[in-house]
């Protein structure tokens, strides 16, 4: 039985998302391969699907909403997923944070003795204390846009759930208005998934929703 276009990008798909979630559970053993076999699984699974999608000028739309679906679950894992200690997201709510209480992220310095009182039990572990904030403007306004609402790791990756959302949606759109494949958005949305995996932290997530260049501003 010779497999269609679509049965090969389903297996894909179902192939991306169980090894994504085997790195899911092994993040505490990101060097060991427990984490990496899998990876390196679900990076051939994905590259595997790119060339089906290159290959096939259109699949029928429930391979696209089935595709989205796997997203949507992987998601759902990426909520699941405590973020270690020294990740990155956890500058993300200090430079949110001291944004709100009036000082400058591209002056403060996390480790200072004399801001300790400013830190929570999230920010006390981030990497590279002795530091400023390196993230552009654009960011900096994310973080402080998220941490208005609320202030955790959670929310800024709730936030970033959506925002891959709202990509996703744009891109349907311009595909239709450019009489594209359709199917092209999972070129996006499982990318996401993966780089996420790869990285480990959400750090991948700002230079596609809102790191955008420009002069640091004055506080």
């Amino acid at each position: 039985m010779k497999l269609t276009p679509s049965h090969r990008l389903y297996g894909l798909g179902a192939i991306l998302l169980v090894a994504l979630t085997i790195c899911s559970r092994n993040f505490s053993r990101t060097g060991e391969p427990s984490f990496f076999i899998p990876l390196a699984v679900a990076g051939v699974a994905y590259l595997l699907a790119i060339r089906e999608l290159l290959s096939t000028p259109e699949f029928p739309k429930r391979v696209i909403v089935f595709g989205l679906a796997l997203s949507a679950l992987w998601h759902f894992q990426f909520l699941r997923m405590p973020p270690g200690l020294d990740d990155d997201i956890h500058r993300y709510v200090w430079d949110g944070r001291v944004q709100r209480l009036g000082y400058n992220p591209y002056i403060v310095v996390p480790s200072d003795p004399a801001l300790a009182s400013l830190h929570t039990s999230e920010t006390r572990t981030l990497n590279n204390p002795e530091v400023p904030s390196p993230y552009p403007a654009g960011a900096q306004l994310f973080f402080r846009a998220v941490t208005s609402i609320h202030e955790s790791t959670f929310a800024l990756k709730v936030a970033f759930v959506v925002c891959d959302l709202a990509i996703v949606f744009v891109l349907l759109d311009v595909l239709r208005c450019t009489r594209q494949g359709e199917h092209w958005v999972l070129a996006y949305a499982w990318n996401r998934c993966w780089r996420r995996t790869w990285r480990a932290v959400v750090t991948s997530t700002l230079s596609a929703c809102c790191c955008c260049w420009c002069p640091q501003p004055r506080f």
